[in-house]
Parts: C-alpha cells; structure tokens; sequence
C-alpha cells in the first residue's frame, strides 16, 4: 500500500503495468492504493479499470473509482455511474461518503449528452429528497430548478 501511494505521488506511467495486477489483490485497501495510483498516472485510456472498480466488494474502491471517472471519463461511464448512483439511493446510508456528490458532479457535466441523465436527476429530487444528506441536497439545489 504504502509504495503505491508513493507511485501515485512521484510515479511515471512506467508503473502502470506493475499496478494492474494489484486491482486483484485479496485485501481492499491494496485495490484501493493501487487504484489511486493508476488515476494519478494513468489517462483516459484505464477507465475500463475505472469503471470495473465500481462492482469491486470494497466501499473505497468503488468510491475511488468514481473519483478516477470524474478525472478520466467520458460518455462510456455514463451508464455505470447511474448504476452505482442508484444503488448508493436505494436506502438510508448510515455514513455520508462523497460517492453522491462526484456521482452528480460526473453526471452533471454530460446531461445533454444522455436522456437518462435528466430523468435521474428528476426522479432524485422528487423521490429521494430523505436519502440524501444535507451536503447532497444542497448541491442540488445550487445546480437545479426544482419545478
């Protein structure tokens, strides 16, 4: 862990291809440091690797993963990041994390690029106004009209 947050700091791209075996690795936070590492380094060319750390069984995972497909995405994560969205609104989390808020970020940017963005947005606002912490809702409310 420890030499992969060191890579992601002083690293070059010739440090990617010892990185991407580690997204395998058994423990979560060796995925996560090494997934923090491929985002410093890498481009837009990983966000397979990216978009792939959402379905990862570690919650700092999937969050950097959101993180690296804020930096690196483009329209192909529009449709994964969706999915995570809806899945992190489906019930009342117990613990804010910043997953809600690059999710709407992310989405934001691409709106006009996909119908089912406007749609997500909507159906937040008017149906999942109690899952979401105040920091989300007031995001919302500083980038939307509520009408």
């Amino acid at each position: 862990m420890s030499a992969n947050f060191v890579l992601a700091t002083i690293g070059t791209e010739r440090a990617v291809p010892y990185l991407t075996p580690l997204l395998d690795h058994s423990r979560g936070d060796v995925r996560h440091s090494a997934l923090v590492a491929l985002s410093n380094l890498g481009d837009k060319s990983h966000l397979p690797i990216f978009v792939n750390g959402l379905e990862d069984r570690s919650g700092n995972v999937k969050e950097y993963a959101l993180v690296a497909i804020e930096r690196h995405g483009d329209e192909v994560a529009i449709e994964p990041v969706i999915k995570r969205l809806q899945i992190l609104l489906k019930r009342k989390r117990q613990i804010q994390t910043d997953e809600v808020i690059i999710a709407l970020r992310f989405l934001y940017r691409y709106q006009h690029s996909s119908q089912a963005i406007p749609k997500l947005f909507h159906w937040i606002i008017q149906t999942k106004k109690e899952l979401l912490f105040d920091e989300e809702w007031q995001w919302l409310e500083d980038h939307f009209t509520f009408y």
